[in-house]
């Protein structure tokens, strides 16, 4: 399989672009490619060592707006 880097837009209409980006992933998987979207994968873990950014606060905020997850983590 080639491996592809899938970009799609994320901010403004979470919702709509996160069910677009999926749509996405799923045509790379169609075409015989791994597609790797870490803006839609990634978006649920929080590390917290270094505290929390507005930027990270933002994101927390929008996610636990919507009912998504949020899990804090630490590497210590």
């Amino acid at each position: 399989m080639i491996r592809v880097i899938l970009e799609s837009p994320y901010g403004g209409d979470v919702a709509a672009n996160v069910e677009y980006g999926r749509l996405c992933m799923q045509d790379c998987l169609r075409r015989g490619e791994t597609p790797y979207a870490s803006h839609l994968l990634l978006t649920h873990v929080v590390y917290t060592d270094r505290g929390i950014s507005s930027g990270m606060a933002a994101g927390i905020a929008d996610s636990e707006k919507q009912g998504i997850p949020v899990e804090y983590r630490t590497l210590k």
